[in-house]
């Protein structure tokens, strides 16, 4: 890279130009106006840009990305590779879950939390139940006749519950 001097550099008292400004730190124009943009430089409005002004911002600037880096708070650059294969992998995700959507392997979640509500009816009213059927079977009978006549109503329930009759609606 050649080296910027007196004769060869810009007059560092005359104002310049965004190209010239760039051209003068080694950068394209785009890049030169997005720093502005982003306030590494101070706007020129209308009065063009200080060789001086931008050097200095410019090195300011550097230092402080190379701070930054150093204590850890660099900002992410945005790598549009990166950014590519990340927007890629998340279309990928998507069509798969539409996929299993499609093929009824996912189901949403208000259908489940439906069905679950339903089922937790259907058992609480079935227990609940249990004391006024068997309360009439159960009177006189010792403590023994009581505990297997309990066992066999909660069992018959529990196998009621795990092989349910389909609805006939």
């Amino acid at each position: 890279m050649a080296a910027i001097t007196p004769s060869t550099g810009p007059d560092r008292t005359a104002s310049m130009s965004v190209a010239k400004a760039s051209a003068y730190l080694f950068m394209s124009t785009r890049r030169f106006r997005l720093m502005v943009d982003q306030g590494v430089f101070t706007k020129a409005w209308g009065t063009g840009y200080d060789a001086d002004t931008i050097l200095r911002e410019y090195l300011d600037h550097l230092h402080g990305v190379v701070a930054d880096q150093k204590t850890g708070n660099a900002k992410a650059v945005l790598d549009p590779i990166a950014e590519r294969a990340r927007r890629d992998k998340e279309m990928a995700d998507r069509m798969a879950l539409q996929n299993a959507v499609t093929r009824g392997e996912q189901a949403p979640v208000a259908l489940f939390q439906t069905v679950l509500d339903d089922a937790t009816t259907a058992i609480h009213a079935r227990v609940v139940s249990l004391p006024e059927r068997l309360a009439g079977q159960l009177v006189g009978q010792d403590r023994a006749s009581i505990a297997d006549r309990l066992r066999q109503a909660i069992h018959s329930l529990l196998s009621d519950l795990a092989h349910p009759q389909p609805k006939t609606d």
